[in-house]
């Protein structure tokens, strides 16, 4: 039997399949971390090439639990219906997931792990020792819980959020212990401007006077307001305003096409498709940022967008909506523009607005002088460990609880990398060895019905 080692690795495990901004500002804290502390990556699949090759540049190479995988990511289905059924069909990989991670985890010995996505929390919730610390680090907001996730909730120890936004509800719940921190991504102001020196090829051509517009989100995702900010920018032209805009960001593989099919008709159905251009996902979006006037995020819902603090890095204003974190990172008047979501005729008075260059330069500074200021990734790194050796004395000495499951049960998860279970209360070892296994399996057994009937990965 292994234990658990003081000294061990932090661990992180996640299934990455569109290295997007979420994981860039991973890979960014990771780059960080390895000078403070050993770090230790787990990827489900390992299918995810540029955020594996940006973690090997780093020195790190993942364990990938399934290398060889050639088969889904994401459950994804067009309905409820399809999902279910992918769901079922799900089952025995995922027990083949949780049966790798818990050796790996055996393996490795950290002394704590976190991940960000509720799936990658359900299963290290099964593979766990009792004894490892478990954190999330919540990088959107949360309406709810996923019903097949409420057991592995109350068996993590810590939830970061990226926002105070993010943790809102959750605060609301018995979860984590209550243990709760916000702890805002940050960036490296200095890479940023020096990845940003490049010409960007390959663009439109614009006249004097015309507003270059970086919408930068994946098409994939209807949340990022794509229709809002090609409506708006419609509007702005039939003003009488010029302006470009170029839509940075492309379909994961794996997904639908459709949304993205659906941006580029309304563009022509407004007549402005020789104003708005898909470019696809740009490895140097950095530089065409650099190059625009104005960085535009009409979102639904947020995090805190990495996007955006690149963009007020770059000394360029913001036009955004107030949602979720948005707010706690651009100040509205000052560094950019807010509005509320789904407003075009705000969005396109915020467009009017910026026509002003010295209203543009006023808030690009100030915008510039915050992001250096508040949200920096070496303070974020040095917090970040500090946090999680905090947490691993905590559950040394016994101060955090044990986590309750349903109707009151101990949460699945052994107490060293062995047979045994330990009561969340006591620390004590309850009952025989078939016992124990009895209740996991009845326990696992429970929440994979509510897997497959109530929720998707």
């Amino acid at each position: 039997m292994k234990s658990l080692s003081p000294d061990g690795p932090l661990v992180y495990c996640e299934s990455a399949a569109y290295y997007g901004g979420s994981f860039t500002s991973v890979v960014n804290l990771i780059r960080h971390l390895r000078h403070l502390t050993d770090i230790k990556v787990i990827d489900v699949y390992g299918t995810c090439v540029p955020y594996i090759e940006d973690l090997k540049r780093l020195g790190i190479s993942p364990v990938v639990l399934f290398p060889d995988w050639h088969g889904r990511t994401i459950i994804g289905g067009q309905n409820r219906i399809e999902r279910s059924a992918r769901m079922a069909l799900s089952i025995p990989h995922s027990l083949r997931v949780v049966a790798r991670l818990r050796k790996t985890l055996a393996d490795l010995r950290p002394r704590a792990m976190w991940v960000d996505q509720e799936k990658t929390l359900f299963f290290a919730s099964l593979a766990a020792p009792r004894a490892l610390p478990i954190a999330v680090n919540r990088t959107a907001d949360l309406s709810r819980i996923l019903p097949y996730c409420t057991f592995a909730w109350r068996r993590a120890d810590l939830t970061f959020g990226v926002s105070q936004s993010c943790l809102q509800y959750l605060r609301t719940t018995n979860y984590s212990h209550h243990n709760f921190r916000v702890l805002y991504y940050g960036i490296d102001s200095v890479d940023v401007l020096e990845r940003a020196q490049s010409k960007p090829a390959n663009l439109p051509n614009s006249e004097d006077g015309t507003l270059q517009i970086v919408f930068p989100a994946s098409l994939a995702d209807p949340h990022k307001g794509h229709e809002f900010g090609i409506r708006a920018v419609a509007e702005f032209i039939r003003q009488g305003g010029k302006a470009n805009l170029l839509v940075c960001g492309s379909v994961p593989p794996g997904a639908s096409r459709a949304f993205g099919d659906k941006m580029f008709a309304l563009a022509c159905e407004l007549n402005v498709k020789e104003h708005v251009h898909f470019l696809g996902y740009r490895e140097d979006i950095l530089s065409i940022m650099a190059k625009s006037d104005i960085v535009f995020l009409p979102s639904l819902v947020e995090g805190v967008p990495r996007s955006l603090m690149e963009a007020m890095a770059l000394a360029k204003p913001v036009v955004a909506t107030a949602v979720s974190g948005t707010p706690e990172l651009v100040r509205d008047e000052i560094d950019g523009i807010l509005v509320p979501p789904r407003d075009v005729p705000a969005l396109t008075e915020a467009l009017w607005a910026l026509t002003n260059s010295n209203v543009r330069n006023r808030m690009g500074r100030s915008g510039q002088q915050r992001v250096r200021e508040s949200f920096s990734v070496t303070q974020q790194a040095q917090e970040f460990v500090s946090i999680m050796d905090a947490l691993v004395s905590r559950r040394s000495r016994g101060d955090l609880g044990g986590g309750r499951g349903r109707n009151g049960a101990s949460v699945v998860g052994s107490e060293q990398f062995g047979d045994t279970i330990a009561d969340g209360r006591s620390g004590q070892h309850r009952g025989s060895r078939g016992f124990s296994a009895m209740r996991e399996a009845s326990e696992f057994l429970d929440v994979l019905d509510s897997l497959t009937n109530k929720a998707t990965l």
